[in-house]
């Protein structure tokens, strides 16, 4: 547990200073300051990043929704943090809830966000730009120091009109029709008392191929206009995960169906030609309960197809380990994890050596409702897709791979599989940082490779271990 000192607080025993009854305020969450969140991720939140409209966000205890104890009434945004104030429900539960902020046993809260505009800095902290705000917490420890309250308005037991805050009990009855969220990780700014982050209410709807999508892409007009329309609402719907932070890379997991929503890395040159010899020690990953285990694919008929390619993970023995724990694994048929796929991740690593530039990678998949699943509940997805980023230049591109039955041979030419990154991030349900500078290449003006070069260039580096 992430243990951080709190500030003291004063507590108001009255509606003072023109506060509603059983109310209570403070600072929701302090911007620029580095906080620890549950799983370890370190996330810095931005001014501005917080809406201060829209719909109210719910007050939970503990970040536990079947524990809501009011509302968020009013937001008011300033450069040091955003402040709040929380109107307390008339419930036994709200009771409760207001007896612990005035005796001190809770001082704190937390908020619940969904990130749609982040990146990472150079230390690896989250940066959040913008955010959805859906819940805040009453907490006994929050992960922001200065995320207090700092009055209680309070009147126990006061008799009130029915509140009109009603009890949210949006449960997952079955986490196998893959009806959840396929978004950006949740961010939940406390120590809360679970290690999951918090799901969104379902809404079901099946996701077009792969193929049907880049159809419909280049036929263009309203087929395109209606199919892209029903993507991006699904999206917007989306599923949370889990992220997992890796000596080299980041995981975005999606337990419930045991696959990798996306990964995230940067390859830098000197990595890109590592001399660790591959081991093919698949293993299930510990810190997951629940997770895909290397027998779940015994049998299936498809390959453990890495997320972070091994060849990109080759230059230390802890991240050639990490490259192969089931959290960076996906189904994939031969036909792909072992051709073109394996051309692009290829590819990759002879643009960072050739180019001498550092590229950023987003790895992800494309899956919904109805797709198949294998071993204890693993999705296949029904594509996945890259996209690599040049730091340097800003220059950006993009593919999708169809992954539906009958499998065949894609081929080697990469150029047929560019889509537009917008076009990639919209099906996929997620929002990825580019450079301020970006420039996506046309299609068939991806980077160049000697692929006999990079050959001869691992050979001479790693002599018996180049293979």
């Amino acid at each position: 547990m992430i243990k951080l000192t709190p500030t003291m607080i004063t507590v108001d025993a009255a509606a003072a200073e023109g506060l509603p009854r059983r109310s209570i305020s403070g600072v929701a969450v302090t911007y620029n300051e580095i906080a620890t969140v549950s799983d370890g991720t370190q996330v810095k939140i931005l001014q501005g990043a917080l809406p201060v409209e829209g719909r109210n966000p719910k007050l939970y205890m503990q970040h536990q929704s079947e524990l809501i104890v009011g509302q968020v009434v009013e937001r008011v945004d300033t450069p040091e943090g955003m402040l709040f104030t929380a109107k307390i429900s008339a419930t036994r539960l709200g009771d409760d809830a207001m007896e612990m902020v005035k005796d001190g046993t809770i001082s704190e809260v937390s908020v619940g966000i969904n990130p749609t505009k982040f990146s990472y800095d150079d230390d690896g902290v989250m940066v959040v730009k913008e955010a959805s705000w859906t819940e805040l917490s009453l907490v006994s420890q929050g992960a922001f120091e200065g995320a207090i309250i700092t009055q209680v308005a309070a009147s126990i037991p006061q008799p009130e009109p029915e509140t009109d805050v009603t009890l949210e009990q949006d449960k997952q009855k079955d986490e196998n029709t893959m009806s959840e969220k396929i978004e950006t990780p949740v961010v939940e700014a406390a120590q809360a008392t679970t290690d999951k982050l918090w799901a969104q209410p379902k809404k079901e709807f099946k996701l077009p191929s792969a193929g049907e999508y880049m159809a419909a892409f280049h036929r263009g007009g309203d087929t395109f206009k209606n199919i892209n329309a029903a993507v991006h609402e699904f999206a917007q719907t989306q599923r949370t995960v889990q992220p997992i932070c890796r000596e080299a890379y980041l995981v975005a997991y999606d337990a419930p169906v045991k696959i990798p929503a996306y990964v995230a890395y940067t390859l830098l040159p000197k990595n890109a030609i590592g001399c660790w010899p591959r081991t093919n020690a698949f293993v299930a990953d510990k810190s997951i309960v629940g997770g895909a285990v290397p027998d779940d694919y015994a049998g299936t008929g498809y390959d453990k197809g890495h997320a972070v390619p091994d060849g990109d993970l080759s230059w230390s023995e802890i991240v050639e380990y990490e490259s192969f724990l089931m959290t960076n694994m996906y189904p994939q048929h031969g036909s792909l994890n072992r051709g073109i796929w394996k051309l692009l991740e290829t590819s990759v690593r002879g643009w960072a050596v050739q180019l001498n530039q550092p590229l950023t990678v987003y790895v992800g998949a494309m899956y919904g409702a109805g797709d198949l699943t294998i071993g204890k509940g693993i999705i296949v997805p029904r594509a996945y897709y890259k996209i690599v980023i040049n730091q340097t230049t800003g220059q950006v591109a993009g593919w999708v791979f169809p992954h539906t039955k009958p499998y065949v041979n894609l081929g080697n030419d990469l150029t047929k599989f560019r889509l537009p990154i917008t076009q990639i991030m919209k099906q996929a349900g997620v929002t990825y940082a580019f450079p301020k500078n970006i420039n996506e290449l046309q299609p068939g003006a991806e980077w160049p490779v000697d692929y006999g070069a990079l050959t001869n260039a691992k050979r001479a580096k790693c002599k018996n271990n180049a293979d």
